[in-house]
């Protein structure tokens, strides 16, 4: 069975000169949070516009069948004297419990009664400390 609760979402709007370094900036400062996955990574420029799109995520085990996930979707856009970079930020928990044959499910239902509780309470603590991290480390200024 598998279980995905969203626990956190923000959007912002930063204006920038450089989006796209603005956004290497902030995966660099996620990056101190776990390991991150790079989705995509991309540049692109016509003349005096510039375009770039970054998606990253983080995983953080809570336990052997629970996470909590980090995705973050930056889009820049600037010319020569304005930009501004979009911001999509989402956290969520994760649990994915195969249902066993032999035990007919048995470790399922006690997983999902008592463990995946305190999984997901220890996800919730775990992105209320990541928010307390972006706010003092001023990511999104």
């Amino acid at each position: 069975m598998n279980i995905q609760e969203t626990l956190i979402e923000d959007e912002r709007l930063i204006n920038t000169k450089d989006p796209y370094d603005e956004g290497l900036e902030i995966m660099d400062k996620f990056s101190k949070l776990g390991d991150v996955i790079v989705k995509k990574n991309e540049f692109k420029t016509d003349g005096p516009r510039k375009a770039s799109m970054i998606e990253f995520m983080i995983e953080k085990l809570i336990d052997d069948y629970s996470k909590i996930v980090v995705e973050c979707r930056m889009e820049g856009l600037s010319d020569k004297r304005k930009g501004q970079l979009s911001v999509k930020l989402k956290i969520f928990f994760v649990s994915d419990v195969k249902e066993g044959k032999m035990m007919g499910g048995v470790f399922e239902r006690y997983y999902l009664s008592g463990p995946m509780q305190n999984a997901r309470k220890k996800a919730e603590t775990e992105a209320e400390n990541m928010v307390k991290y972006v706010r003092e480390h001023e990511i999104f200024a």
